[in-house]
């Protein structure tokens, strides 16, 4: 469906992918545009899948390359690359202390850190099965918020599972969950 018929329409589905630091949720929320209610009818999350997940396994992989003394220096050095292929195709990872450095790649990087994007995709799938109706939820928009949201192969991911989403970028990944919190507590006070 287009932006346009999901405007008009009076109820549908979106998803909510919340990738950040140190957690991964996942909502299916159901819209309803004629009462203005948001309804989570589905829900997944796991408390230790995010973004350090990734740049761990980074670390993991550098650490057998390069020879890091100091493993801060190494998860810093993780982190930085990390960000760095979320916008770039190739990058050099260097060890300044003793000047090596190796080459990494967006898809080595995917590669590396496989075992947590298979759990992402694991987690959409579990969420869009619907328990009560056996079926799965005809999604409309997927919203994508969270730090780690913005890595290329998480939208890959999400393009994957749902090919026929609208999938959101333009919300900030960093600000978007402060917000929906300060919207929560002036609902609950």
């Amino acid at each position: 469906s287009t932006n346009e018929d999901i405007k008009n329409s009076t109820k549908h589905f979106d998803l909510v992918l919340d990738c950040g630091g140190g957690t991964t949720d996942i909502s299916v929320v159901k819209v309803d545009n004629t009462t203005g209610i948001h309804n989570v009818v589905n829900t997944w999350g796991d408390n230790f899948l995010g973004g350090g997940d990734i740049t761990e396994a980074l670390a993991n992989h550098v650490s057998e390359k390069l020879n890091f003394k100091n493993r801060d220096t190494l998860t810093r050095v993780c982190e930085l690359a990390k960000q760095e292929l979320t916008f770039k195709e190739n990058i050099i990872i260097s060890n300044d202390a003793n000047m090596t450095s190796i080459s990494m790649s967006r898809a080595k990087f995917n590669d590396v850190c496989s075992e947590f994007f298979k759990k992402i995709k694991a987690g959409l799938e579990t969420v869009l099965y619907n328990k009560h109706t056996l079926a799965i939820y005809n999604i409309s928009n997927v919203v994508l918020v969270g730090g780690s949201s913005v890595i290329p192969k998480i939208k890959e991911i999400v393009a994957e599972v749902l090919p026929f989403s609208n999938v959101i970028t333009s919300v900030n990944p960093d600000t978007s969950i402060s917000v929906g919190a300060c919207i929560q507590a002036g609902i609950n006070y």
